[in-house]
């Protein structure tokens, strides 16, 4: 079984676009948790972790460094109301 961090660590320093919200940040980190592994992005100083996952992640692009992503509805807006 490959390790999905593994799959997913070269995507640090990656900018992370979600296809409804659009540009959410740099990831900093990618950080295995018991559910699934995340990418720590920060918004206004805030961390917000944001699943990586094969129902999550749409396209990789290595060249422009982009990772895009549709996440569920109202996750980044549930971190920045924190």
């Amino acid at each position: 079984k490959t390790d999905i961090a593994d799959w997913y660590s070269f995507t640090v320093d990656f900018m992370l676009i979600d296809k409804s919200y659009g540009e959410v940040g740099i990831i900093q980190d990618i950080l295995q948790l018991p559910a699934n592994d995340v990418a720590q992005v920060f918004i206004d100083e805030k961390e917000v972790l944001l699943p990586l996952n094969d129902s999550t992640v749409i396209e990789i692009n290595k060249r422009k460094k982009q990772v895009l992503v549709q996440l569920p509805d109202g996750i980044i807006n549930m971190y920045l109301s924190l």
